[in-house]
């Protein structure tokens, strides 16, 4: 299959009027997942969240953050309920208790 860059700059500049630059938008999840880091520590345990859990938030991270670039972009709500009920599932299926 040939590579063809064309489409992927196309790709890459639509996303970047829709969300921003990529580089502002890994620093904005960088700042959101660092700060849930913090607060996991404080609260939960002191050496830091799950590899596991930062990528979860970071997916969080990045469609809240996609959708605060543009909000009336309906398909980044979309995803981020998507991801949101994903990440859910996966909760429930590791921490639920056992009746």
């Amino acid at each position: 299959m040939e590579h063809n860059t064309t489409n992927v700059d196309e790709i890459l500049n639509q996303r970047g009027t829709v969300y921003g630059s990529y580089e502002d938008g890994v620093k904005c999840r960088a700042d959101i997942v660092n700060a849930l880091e913090y607060v996991y520590k404080l609260n939960i345990n002191s050496l830091g969240m799950p590899k596991e859990l930062q990528i979860m938030f970071g997916d969080l991270a990045l469609k809240l953050m996609r959708a605060a670039s543009n909000p009336s972009h309906i398909d980044s709500w979309v995803d981020l309920e998507g991801y949101a009920k994903l990440i859910k599932e996966e909760m429930e299926t590791k921490y639920a208790t056992k009746s």
